[in-house]
């Protein structure tokens, strides 16, 4: 679930990176999963190894931006 001060501008980019650094996720959503009804489905992945994965998220016409850690451990 995202939540985000103000609501940023669609397209939205987002991005998961494996503890490698690898891009594992790379989506473009016209709007963010916010869990509310009718919101858009949940951004999900399977982490393959232990570690931190990196989620960003970021307008792709604007300035908004906002980088995530996932620790699977």
């Amino acid at each position: 679930v995202f939540r985000a001060i103000d609501d940023p501008a669609p397209p939205i980019g987002v991005a998961v990176l494996s503890p490698s650094g690898q891009k594992i996720v790379d989506l473009v959503l016209r709007e963010l999963p916010t869990g509310l009804p009718q919101s858009a489905p949940p951004v999900m992945f399977i982490p393959s190894v232990k570690g931190d994965y990196a989620i960003e998220v970021k307008e792709l016409r604007g300035k908004q931006r906002g980088v995530a850690t996932l620790h699977v451990g």
